[in-house]
């Protein structure tokens, strides 16, 4: 749903789209954040190809969530979970280019 249809909703229809989005995003949130975690586990234990995989779901619950057609809500809970995501592949990279300075 989009902002424009979300903000042409009844009153009531708003309290009840507010009260559902409120419950619905901390379990997005976690569930994206446990595949983060399961898709470093992958990468740390060398399958590269589950890892691969994972990162690509991910994204693209990232993509859906930050469509324009989303409430800003989702849109904003996709910027986040890209953002650990981010951060997850930047410490990697770092990682990566530590290990191959100290080689």
């Amino acid at each position: 749903m989009s902002e424009a249809q979300f903000s042409n909703l009844s009153r009531s229809g708003r309290t009840q789209g507010q009260e559902e989005m409120l419950l619905v995003v901390p379990l997005v949130k976690r569930a994206a954040y446990q595949q983060i975690e399961a898709m470093q586990a992958a990468e740390e234990a060398g399958r590269s190809a589950e890892s691969k995989q994972l990162r690509k779901q991910i994204q693209r619950l990232i993509n859906s969530l930050q469509n324009k057609n989303r409430v800003l809500l989702y849109q904003q809970l996709g910027g986040g979970i890209q953002k650990k995501l981010d951060q997850v592949t930047s410490k990697k990279k770092t990682s990566e280019l530590e290990a191959t300075v100290t080689d």
